[in-house]
């Protein structure tokens, strides 16, 4: 399969500050908020730990499911590489974001598994145990006309901010995706 488009994700301080500002305006609208202490306290906590998650996996990469790799083929389809080494087939959904600082791409994604027999079950594939394996099956969309051989659809999001490519790939990055966000 030939490949249009790839990208390796670097680390950004522009998100990074973002990330911070929108975190700590939502602590502090919570330290203002009239209502019980350890309710306030645990909502506080939650809030840290999510901007700690988001900073490992969005910011620093350095997380093992963060996305490093990107690559769009020919075909439109595209494949998603995490920190560990793990591939992802998959789609890109028409409610990403793109403004001219921020790219948020939202994909429909199937993990990459060796066989086929894994691929057409997985909760096999992804090893999920039988109760997550109900919620996925209640929850996750399915799409029969993607043309994965499963119909088992993940959500997968990568956030790139202006710094973290350079500026003539981010550039055109945008343009590309703005054109090609139009056709999905």
């Amino acid at each position: 399969m030939l490949q249009k488009t790839y990208l390796e994700l670097g680390q950004s301080k522009q998100l990074l500050w973002l990330l911070l500002v929108t975190h700590l305006g939502a602590v502090l609208a919570l330290a203002l908020a009239d209502m019980n202490l350890l309710i306030k306290i645990f909502l506080i906590m939650v809030c840290c730990a999510y901007l700690f998650t988001n900073l490992r996996r969005h910011v620093w990469r350095s997380s093992p499911k963060a996305i490093v790799r990107v690559w769009e083929n020919e075909d439109g389809s595209w494949i998603l590489e995490n920190k560990q080494g793990g591939r992802f087939d998959a789609r890109l959904r028409g409610d990403s974001l793109r403004t001219r600082f921020l790219i948020i791409l939202n994909f429909s994604a199937l993990c990459h598994c060796e066989g086929a027999s894994e691929r057409s079950n997985p909760a096999k594939a992804l090893n999920l145990t039988n109760a997550v394996a109900g919620l996925l099956r209640r929850f996750v969309p399915r799409n029969d006309k993607v043309g994965f051989e499963s119909t088992w659809f993940l959500p997968k999001h990568v956030v790139i901010a202006k710094d973290a490519l350079p500026k003539d790939l981010f550039r055109r990055f945008y343009v590309h995706i703005r054109y090609a966000g139009q056709k999905t």
